[in-house]
């Protein structure tokens, strides 16, 4: 347990991480919005797709009232994935921030969290929290309105998730062809007007979170597993085509080091959507993230002690 009074500093500098990545990735989505006289698509900052087909029945908006001075602002996937590069570079790193990495690591990469980071009049306070999210929930129709959350994908991992990894061995992701083949299509009708919206896994990007080595690792199709049949040691079947692996080069748990590299791996979704079934509009490319955690250990041979 670290004490109390060591950290603030440690807060502090997390707070000028979050602050950067808002303001670097604050905007919205990257993957524009859509629209014609009828109906119109969009993605939110959590990634979500929201399809709406235009009442013309006029709205009438509530008073205008005073905007909270404090609220939780949730953290898209690209600024989630900037701050792992930031915990990359300080091994040291602990704080509340860490905390929520090793529960969302615990929970696998199929997690159903977002990442939120306490405002206060502009300014972030230190405080993070994980909200649990049902991104298995189907789409919610709302009168006029589709909310569509992209479900996560397991992966196949190799070694598994809670084996500890050794220096310089090569770690695998891939995902089954039944998982890669998953397409999201959902459809929203209002009177003669329906919207449709689909979206498909297209690549993958993996890192590892060693600050040895914290370059990004982008993998087009589901990736090669690990064969365990094959007479190819793992680092020849790691430099085939297709396949998509990191290797650790730092251990984890010594002093001045965390037990864990917290590293990510984010499936790119290419969404789009129509209002007649013929011509398609592009809703652009939409990350979903998923930490990843892992303890790394030194390679024994049969004169090292295992301890």
């Amino acid at each position: 347990m670290i004490p109390r009074r060591r950290r603030r500093p440690v807060a502090v500098a997390v707070a000028v991480a979050v602050v950067s990545a808002v303001m670097a990735f604050g905007g919205p989505s990257s993957a524009g919005a859509a629209g014609d006289s009828t109906a119109s698509s969009r993605v939110t900052r959590d990634g979500r797709i929201i399809t709406s087909i235009i009442n013309r029945t006029a709205i009438r908006y509530p008073g205008r009232g005073t905007a909270p001075s404090t609220y939780w602002l949730t953290l898209t996937d690209t600024e989630l994935s900037f701050l792992l590069a930031v915990l990359a570079n300080d091994p040291s790193l602990q704080g509340d921030f860490v905390d929520v990495m090793r529960a969302l690591a615990d929970a696998g990469p199929d997690r159903t969290a977002d990442v939120q980071v306490q405002i206060r009049r502009g300014r972030f306070t230190g405080q993070t929290r994980a909200v649990p999210t049902d991104r298995f929930a189907p789409a919610q129709v709302l009168a006029r309105r589709m909310i569509t959350s992209l479900p996560p994908l397991r992966p196949v991992q190799s070694p598994p998730a809670a084996t500890p990894i050794v220096i310089g061995e090569p770690t695998f992701t891939s995902f089954d062809p039944a998982t890669w083949a998953t397409v999201v299509d959902r459809s929203l009708t209002a009177g003669a007007v329906t919207a449709r919206v689909r979206a498909r896994p297209v690549s993958f990007r993996i890192r590892s979170g060693d600050p040895a080595d914290n370059r990004m690792a982008i993998c087009h199709g589901p990736g090669r597993p690990f064969d365990p049949t094959d007479p190819a040691p793992p680092g020849r079947q790691a430099r085939r085509a297709g396949t998509c692996a990191v290797t650790y080069l730092t251990r984890t748990g010594v002093e001045g080091r965390r037990d864990r590299w917290y590293g990510e791996l984010t499936v790119i979704w290419r969404a789009e959507w129509t209002t007649d079934g013929i011509t398609w509009r592009s809703l652009g490319d939409i990350p979903q993230i998923a930490v990843v955690g892992r303890t790394v250990v030194p390679a024994t041979t049969a004169i090292e002690s295992r301890s």
